[in-house]
């Protein structure tokens, strides 16, 4: 396959606009880097043993 910046560029744009008209597609993108947030929160300078029990007061 050629690379093509206007493909890109297409590509970008039809994903903009997706984004603007679907609040589902923004959230496919957002969910990601909350997760990783959360668990870097999580699992940041805490023993192994304190982070399966936040992790269990979370499940439940």
């Amino acid at each position: 396959m050629d690379f093509s910046i206007r493909r890109i560029n297409a590509l970008l744009k039809k994903e903009i606009k997706d984004f603007a008209k679907n609040m589902n597609v923004s959230v496919m993108y957002l969910l990601p880097i909350l997760f990783s947030i959360i668990y870097s929160k999580l699992l940041g300078n805490n023993s192994s043993n304190d982070v399966m029990n936040t992790i269990n007061i979370l499940i439940l």
